[in-house]
């Protein structure tokens, strides 16, 4: 007998009438969804502190309504955050809308207080409604895209809650209704109104004719601000709009426009050679500076740093160009770089091949990946294959159209081959390149934990050096020029480094071991949280965060008691640490040291061979060394009672991809480590030696070999934890690792 999880009631008549589910799972558009997972998947994204998941009903049928709470000092953007989730969940598990809120509505006990989150389609008096047939039929055109009720002709499409691809979807539906060429990319980027979108269709007018450089004006700014004009290039896949937040700190008086992405377009073609776009770039912003007294400065993110070079050198020095700023520019994807992986063996390339030949033969987009084909050299060709044959969810074969993985995934590989290529000339051009620093290089007190410095003046172009994509954010401690004055609009400069705060590593941490050591986590009042596992009761896996005040302890104790776990407390830094021991004395402290690494290509041990095994589970070799990794039988007692079950049982989830090593010498496999890959991030976990092989530098030797793997994955960087202080932290920072954060664990009783 199948148990579907249905909830029923039987009628008079002996038929059963549907009452619901026992668990969270829900159905949308026929595909049957665990709520949970998503939640999981939308909390391990870069500054993410809470999330829920809820079914709503909208014209289309049920559909997924997101709420996130930002982690503090973080600003996130909607349209973002799905981008996030599309690249690790199917299409069916990305929530249609998500919400954004300073925190989670709770009952008067503490619970969330799921009915009073708000209906993203009940916000309809803040507008009027469609009034023309035009209106009418855009509106229900929207509904059906944004996935929600749109009764409203005059808010814009980006403050609904719309984003840069969702946007690109409205074109094909919008040409059906529109005459003359209809409504172009540019046109919708520019964030109309149903009313100004059905105003357009009702004149017959054509779409904007832009050429290969659309722009938009995101701010008109005040004449006789005295502040230069700035000119925005946008990163690939996403539009200028990305900048909205940086342009709205710098305030009225600071005009901008911004450049379109050339990647945003209907048809499949390969992104144009960065010297057409930085010519086409220069006519336009000559064309904006003929009308403009004054000067400008450029700013480009990402990919768009080396557009904003490019464009700035052809321009030359006699343009009114203060400078250019490069925020973490001329990043590539670690796996495409040049010299990145080791070269395919001759049984890896062939089951690589077949499984790339079983792909083609049913992808919609087949001839476009054959023709991106036909531009790789051989290395990149091998690198193309490595880079499949990691992809955590099955390869994409939904074709063509903008904003589906398939179309995302060409994408980015093209942009990567292009980039391979790429060779910059030095120009008379002035640079301030724009990057993160480390946490805690700051004044105290600076939660950003981040700085820009400007660089050299002139005749400097972009070194290459590794880059990891971040928001732009508010300002945190701005350098000053070379006369001593800090620009207005340098104030408003700084990276934020999503990528090494507590709250992301946390997350990290529990999405990555979640199915396998890790069964959930219970959210409760402001905040706080409750990790929990089935099978192990360590508190190291079993603990609250986020707890300072009473409410919050006492609601922690509760939910550690209710599954037989004596309570105890993840505290991120000294102060929370305090207020903990103003509410319970603790029985024993854990100090702990959370690190960060990025994977390089390390050198191989001679005389060991290493086996890599990627599956949930690893295999009998990795057992052999985990369960010996002491000689205490009390500690291999455990192991085996606890650990090895619930490593057997772990279940391959959505985005993650766990990649178990064994090290072995000519004694049998001697060492071990897992990796648990998610998009650009691998944690650490599991690190080994057998009992009888210690002291021999195996332990290095296997997180070395760990760190090839996550790089020969595309993993930019790679987390742990491990003890603070002695000899495991110092094995670490031997091998790259720095440490980002030091928390302790306080528990209520000794483990």
């Amino acid at each position: 007998m199948y148990r579907t999880g249905d909830r029923v009631w039987r009628r008079p008549d002996g038929s059963l009438a549907f009452a619901g589910r026992a668990d969270d799972q829900v159905k949308i558009r026929g595909h049957r969804i665990e709520i949970g997972e998503v939640e999981a998947a939308l909390r391990g994204l870069p500054g993410v502190a809470e999330a829920i998941i809820l079914r709503r009903d909208g014209p289309a049928g049920a559909y997924l309504a997101g709420y996130v709470v930002p982690a503090p000092g973080r600003r996130l953007e909607a349209g973002r955050l799905r981008a996030g989730l599309a690249r690790t969940l199917p299409e069916p598990m990305v929530p249609a809308s998500l919400t954004l809120l300073d925190r989670l509505p709770v009952t008067a006990n503490g619970k969330l207080d799921r009915n009073a989150l708000p209906d993203p389609a009940a916000d309809d008096r803040r507008g009027r409604p469609p009034a023309t047939a035009s209106e009418r039929r855009l509106a229900g055109i929207w509904s059906e895209v944004l996935g929600f009720p749109v009764r409203v002709a005059d808010r814009r499409f980006f403050e609904l809650g719309g984003d840069s691809l969702s946007a690109l979807r409205l074109v094909a539906r919008l040409r059906l209704i529109a005459p003359r060429g209809g409504i172009g990319v540019a046109d919708l980027l520019r964030d109309p109104t149903i009313a100004e979108l059905a105003a357009r269709i009702e004149d017959g007018a054509a779409s904007a004719a832009d050429g290969p450089a659309p722009m938009v004006q995101l701010s008109a700014g005040r004449p006789g601000s005295g502040r230069p004009l700035l000119v925005l290039f946008p990163g690939l896949l996403v539009s200028t709009r990305e900048y909205e937040p940086l342009v709205a700190h710098l305030g009225p008086e600071q005009a901008a426009h911004g450049f379109l992405c050339a990647s945003l377009v209907e048809d499949v073609r390969p992104l144009p050679a960065v010297a057409d776009l930085a010519a086409a770039y220069a006519e336009r912003v000559r064309a904006l500076m003929c009308d403009r007294a004054g000067r400008c400065v450029f700013l480009g993110w990402s990919w768009g740093g080396v557009l904003a070079y490019e464009t700035a050198r052809r321009l030359g020095p006699d343009f009114p160009l203060d400078w250019v700023g490069m925020l973490d520019a001329c990043g590539l994807e670690p796996t495409f770089a040049p010299g990145a992986g080791r070269p395919l063996g001759p049984e890896e390339r062939a089951a690589h091949a077949a499984m790339l030949a079983a792909w083609l033969d049913r992808a919609p987009m087949r001839p476009h990946w054959e023709a991106l084909r036909a531009r790789m050299d051989p290395e990149a060709e091998a690198q193309f294959l490595r880079f499949l044959a990691a992809e955590p969810q099955p390869l994409p074969a939904d074709g063509p159209e903008v904003g589906s993985r398939e179309r995302m995934l060409w994408t980015l590989v093209d942009h990567a081959i292009q980039f391979r290529t790429l060779r910059l000339e030095p120009g008379a051009v002035p640079i301030r390149s724009f990057v993160a620093a480390d946490p805690g290089s700051g004044p105290a007190g600076d939660r950003l934990g981040s700085a820009h410095r400007p660089a050299p003046r002139g005749g400097d172009r972009p070194g290459d050096r590794p880059s990891r994509h971040r928001a732009v954010a508010a300002p945190a401690r701005p350098d000053r020029r070379a006369d001593g004055r800090v620009t207005g609009l340098e104030r408003g400069l700084t990276m934020r480094d999503p990528d090494c705060g507590f709250e992301t590593l946390r997350d990290a941490h529990v999405a990555a071991l979640t199915g396998s050591l890790i069964d959930g986590v219970e959210h409760g009042p402001g905040g706080a949280g409750y990790v929990w596992s089935r099978g192990i009761p360590d508190p190291t896996l079993n603990f609250a965060y986020g707890v300072r005040r009473p409410d919050q302890f006492a609601w922690a104790g509760a939910a550690a008691l209710g599954r037989a776990r004596a309570p105890a407390f993840l505290a991120r830094d000294p102060e929370e640490v305090a207020a903990l021991d103003a509410l319970f004395e603790a029985a024993a402290r854990y100090p702990a040291c959370w690190m960060v690494a990025r994977p390089s290509a390390v050198q191989a041990v001679s005389g060991a061979s290493v086996a890599v095994h990627a599956a949930p589970a690893p295999g009998p070799d990795f057992e052999a060394v985990f369960a010996n990794l002491s000689d205490d039988p009390a500690v291999r007692t455990h192991l085996r009672r606890h650990y090895l079950p619930a490593l057997r049982a772990a279940r391959g989830r959505p985005g993650l991809a766990p990649v178990h090593i064994v090290l072995s010498d000519a004694g049998g496999p001697a060492a071990c480590a897992s990796l648990y890959l998610r998009g650009d991030t691998a944690g650490l976990y599991n690190v080994s030696t057998r009992a009888d092989r210690q002291r021999r530098g195996l332990g290095t030797a296997v997180t070395a070999a760990a760190l090839r793997e996550a790089r020969a994955r595309g993993a930019a960087q790679v987390f742990l934890q491990c003890p603070a202080g002695g000899g495991v932290e110092a094995l670490y920072a031997r091998a790259g690792f720095r440490a980002v954060c030091a928390p302790t664990l306080l528990c209520t009783s000794p483990p």
